[in-house]
């Protein structure tokens, strides 16, 4: 994905539907990127989504903020409503995905197939995916925040990970993450919504791929498509290409 330019387009009058709540520390209330910045050149979020569906891809986001765009977010005059994509309403995402495109140094989004997940598994289909974003932006020595508990070490991609550090719940308290998990979840949702008009009767346009009952049910009685996680699906069909 193309670097975009930043925007002063952005609006500050809007009142917050989820308050993003930057991680405090007592000692010095600073965003926790600007804690790490002597790790590296460059200090990126990093966040996922489509970690536990049925069907579709995995989709991986980095973002990079500068440290005035921190500063700002961090005080709340930017970015009014961030936070973790999964509790911020449709309308508010989609919102936040374009201004998070505009503000962004640098940003990556890049999808893991269905078919890498089978093969490899969802964690190591997520490495691969941080590790192509990292490609593709082309940055020296960066230094990555991580959404969970994930150890870059335990990768099979004979891939000399730059240095990082897993936090958590981190798309409730740093905002390069949050920025990361609404591009991630923006991004994977219009891309099901597609699939749903290519695999019509499946409702993935509506539950993203996700084991709801109705989706189970036309797993059962119609079998799989192209798009559905083998690896995820064996318990209710064998399935068919």
């Amino acid at each position: 994905m193309p670097k975009l330019t930043k925007s002063n387009r952005l609006k500050t009058d809007a009142t917050p539907l989820l308050a993003f709540e930057p991680e405090e520390n007592s000692a010095t209330d600073i965003p926790l990127e600007l804690r790490h910045w002597s790790r590296g050149d460059y200090v990126i979020g990093f966040d996922e989504a489509g970690r536990g569906p049925l069907a579709g891809p995995v989709c991986v986001a980095l973002v990079c903020f500068t440290k005035e765009a921190l500063h700002k977010i961090h005080q709340k005059t930017l970015l009014i409503g961030l936070g973790d994509s999964k509790k911020v309403n449709p309308k508010l995402r989609e919102k936040l995905f374009d201004e998070i495109i505009c503000l962004a140094r640098y940003y990556q989004i890049q999808m893991v197939s269905s078919s890498y997940i089978d093969k490899f598994n969802i964690n190591q289909a997520i490495f691969y995916g941080i590790k192509k974003s990292l490609e593709k932006l082309k940055l020296k020595k960066p230094f990555l925040i991580l959404d969970g508990n994930y150890k870059l070490e335990s990768n099979l991609l004979s891939w000399k990970h730059p240095e990082y550090i897993s936090i958590p719940k981190a798309d409730t308290k740093v905002a390069s993450v949050a920025a990361a998990s609404i591009l991630a979840k923006v991004y994977r949702d219009r891309y099901m919504k597609k699939m749903g008009e290519k695999y019509p009767g499946y409702g993935l346009e509506n539950h993203k791929g996700y084991g709801s009952k109705s989706h189970i049910e036309k797993i059962e009685s119609s079998g799989l498509t192209k798009i559905h996680r083998k690896s995820f699906t064996k318990k209710f069909t064998s399935g068919i290409l």
